[in-house]
């Protein structure tokens, strides 16, 4: 028996992260073959929940083309897909400014769009790039920001790239107001849970401020994959700082 299916023996479901936990960007990560095997053996309720800004889609493709068999994906949820939702449900009649490129044009459908923040009702935050300066008078005017990847960075292949989440901290510097689609917001989290029925899921993923922070916002365990290599040390500091409980488990990939 493997040290991931003895970990999930007192859950119900488990949510994977994707960068960091599972793939770097480009290819797979140690461990992240086989512990997709062992959730698909055991016919085990499994989702992959990212706070990437591209439709679900993209994501799966990604993985795909990276080396992981489609029989072997589960279901993908991204915080961008939760926030063309929520501009769906909550802003159908805005003029959204996309800070995007023509993948985040998608997540928008049909609503009407703005050529600038200082025009728009909503803007959806998907780029790390800063937003243009004509972004203060829209945090000036109370306009929100749609944060489609709430992560302030993310480790990949090149090393570790600024996200979205950085460009949505300047934005409140600015005074706007930030609404996060992602991780550590719960609805990601809830959104997983409704997909699978279930009460009591893990949640893997490889960063404090998102993962960790999350988990704890939706009341569930979390393991952490430590990518980032914190020693015990800085771990110990990370996690008082973001006033986060241990972790069930500390592993240095998914292969335990």
């Amino acid at each position: 028996m493997s040290d991931l299916s003895l970990l999930l023996e007192p859950y119900d479901a488990v949510f994977f992260d994707v960068w960091g936990v599972l793939f770097d960007g480009e290819s797979l990560l140690p461990g992240a073959l086989e512990a997709l095997e062992t959730v698909s053996a055991l016919r085990f309720p499994a989702v992959l929940i990212t706070n990437a800004s591209w439709p679900a889609e993209l994501v799966r493709r990604l993985l795909i083309d990276g080396g992981l068999p489609e029989e072997l994906l589960p279901p993908v949820l991204t915080a961008g897909d939760v926030a063309g939702g929520l501009l769906a449900s909550q802003w159908r009649d805005a003029r959204v400014y996309v800070h995007g490129n023509e993948r985040h044009q998608t997540l928008i459908g049909d609503l009407r769009r703005a050529d600038s923040p200082s025009t728009a009702d909503v803007i959806l935050g998907a780029l790390a790039q800063p937003l243009p300066d004509s972004s203060r008078d829209a945090a000036a005017r109370g306009v929100p920001l749609l944060c489609a990847n709430p992560d302030l960075d993310a480790p990949t292949s090149r090393g570790v790239l600024r996200c979205a989440g950085a460009t949505a901290a300047e934005y409140r510097e600015l005074g706007g107001p930030v609404v996060l689609c992602g991780k550590p917001d719960r609805r990601i989290y809830q959104a997983a849970r409704d997909l699978l029925g279930c009460n009591k899921p893990l949640a893997i993923g490889d960063s404090i401020p998102t993962d960790l922070v999350g988990a704890q916002n939706a009341g569930i365990d979390a393991l952490l994959i430590n990518t980032r290599g914190y020693s015990a040390e800085a771990l110990r500091d990370e996690l008082a700082v973001a006033g986060v409980p241990a972790p069930v488990a500390v592993w240095p990939t998914l292969a335990g």
